[in-house]
């Protein structure tokens, strides 16, 4: 199923780039479930080299391409906690260990983390990186940006939004 959908996503990439478009590619791995950081970094690194694989082998442009992945982290109900420096240097390791230099960015989803905690990570990742780490590191928010301005706009009943709440 994993090779089966990095293949559409680089038939996808191919597409754009046969259009004069840059594809922006998502493997999104999934927060659900119970497992640990150690175990998100194996599927990780597995799903994001079988998409690179399957990209190159289909011809796409790799500098001519981006990558909009989740940020590792263990499943929303691991019984263990891990600190934002642990969540940094798994994701380091995954881009080390699969991404390729030609690539030249990450735009990180929120994956269903609030905009603190994906700030707090993406901001330490940043901070993690080696001078020799080729890649821009960014992020594509629209839910962890707009969810809590949705929430605000919510709260009241008398159709009037809360502006001073949102600024």
């Amino acid at each position: 199923a994993v090779r089966a959908s990095m293949q559409d996503l680089a038939r996808y990439a191919l597409i754009c780039q046969s259009e004069g478009l840059m594809p922006i590619v998502e493997p999104d791995v999934s927060l659900a479930g119970v497992h640990d950081l150690e175990t998100a970094v194996d599927v990780n690194v597995k799903v994001q080299a079988e998409l690179f694989k399957a990209m190159i082998d289909m011809g796409v442009y790799m500098s001519g391409a981006t990558l909009k992945s989740n940020i590792v982290n263990p499943g929303k109900d691991c019984p263990k906690s891990y600190t934002v420096q642990d969540i940094a240097a798994a994701n380091l390791h995954v881009l080390r260990q699969s991404f390729p230099v030609a690539m030249k960015g990450n735009n990180y989803l929120s994956g269903g983390q609030s905009l603190r905690q994906a700030a707090a990570r993406l901001s330490a990742i940043n901070q993690m990186k080696r001078d020799n780490d080729p890649w821009n590191l960014s992020f594509s928010w629209s839910a962890a940006i707009q969810l809590p301005l949705l929430d605000l706009c919510k709260e009241g009943t008398s159709g009037e939004l809360p502006i001073e709440k949102m600024g």
